[in-house]
């Protein structure tokens, strides 16, 4: 028996709950770990809400990233011993069957990756979806580059913090654009050069200062929304658009004029198509890795909590108060 957080119905955090459920035979493929440490995700939410558009089965279980120690193994697994320190590079797995939330977790071990032992649980929990989504669309699809701008919406994410590091870490110019003005302080303080309002129709000038008269050469965008427009008309020309989150309730809204004219790329991604792909993968891990032993990429985790307060933690997380990481402990 373990303690593993399971939901019977869509709804909001309060159908979260820590019961005891009898563990099955570890499967063939799969590793089962001792959980440290869960990073909270705000997929996760989404997916206890029922935003996702998928069939439930009932119970569920929920999560996406993990820390902890290796317990067991299935029969096909090699490359993983009793003992190892490991966490979970998220892919396209379902959550509902290998849900990080509990005392332990089983995953296929192609979604695991042995931590170093200079790597803390809670840095592990928290890095993997956050640092490969920003590296995948600023890094590897925008490839941006020292000395170039960069406009990043919804900068006090986990995923916006991110980037923030990796465009430092490349040597390039972020901006934090906003719409929280009160978090500028701390936005300037994790390294964003300049921070702005999406709403601000000094935006294109202030972007044109900054850069040089140039623009910014990427936007990365977990918003979308009728804010677009103005992002593009600060950006440069030949400049890509990557967009990778739906934050906007409202239609996306471009300027054809703007997209010809600067010869624009708008690009939508998704993290697991960069997971799901072993060499696209491995590129990403040895990126972070890099990053995480030089200083370069420091996970900014804004608070944890105990497994036994599940639900609390979802409520701080749809509160939209942190700066960061949300972790929770077992």
């Amino acid at each position: 028996m373990a303690k593993i957080v399971q939901f019977h119905e869509k709804g909001g955090p309060e159908v979260l709950k820590l019961e005891d459920v009898t563990l099955s035979p570890v499967a063939e493929n799969d590793v089962r770990f001792r959980v440290h440490a869960i990073g909270l995700n705000r997929a996760e939410s989404m997916y206890r809400k029922g935003a996702y558009l998928q069939d439930y089965t009932w119970p569920s279980r929920v999560g996406y990233e993990a820390s902890g120690v290796v317990e067991a193994m299935g029969k096909n697994v090699a490359g993983f011993a009793p003992g190892d320190a490991v966490s979970v590079v998220p892919g396209s797995i379902s959550m509902a069957s290998y849900g990080t939330y509990g005392e332990v977790a089983d995953m296929p071990a192609n979604r695991l990756i042995r931590n170093p032992d200079w790597l803390l649980h809670k840095d592990a929990a928290a890095a993997w979806i956050q640092y490969v989504t920003a590296y995948v669309g600023i890094v590897e699809t925008a490839n941006l580059k020292a000395g170039e701008t960069v406009m990043i919406n919804a900068p006090s994410s986990s995923v916006g913090i991110a980037a923030i590091q990796i465009a430092k870490m490349v040597g390039a110019k972020p901006v934090a654009i906003t719409t929280s003005p009160e978090k500028s302080p701390v936005l300037l303080g994790h390294g964003a050069v300049a921070v702005s309002s999406p709403t601000d129709s000094e935006l294109p000038k202030k972007i044109d200062d900054l850069s040089g008269g140039f623009g910014a050469r990427v936007i990365f965008d977990a918003v979308g929304g009728p804010g677009a427009a103005l992002l593009q008309s600060a950006a440069s020309v030949g400049a890509v658009h990557v967009i990778y989150g739906s934050l906007s309730d409202k239609n996306t809204e471009m300027s054809s004029m703007t997209l010809y004219a600067k010869r624009m790329t708008v690009r939508g991604f998704q993290l697991f198509e960069a997971t799901d792909d072993p060499s696209r993968r491995q590129a990403a891990v040895d990126f972070v890795f890099k990053g995480l032993k030089s200083g370069a990429l420091k996970p900014v985790i804004t608070k944890t909590f105990p497994l036994a307060q599940i639900v609390e933690s979802h409520r701080y997380l749809e509160s939209n108060q942190q700066i960061g990481k949300i972790v929770v402990t077992v």
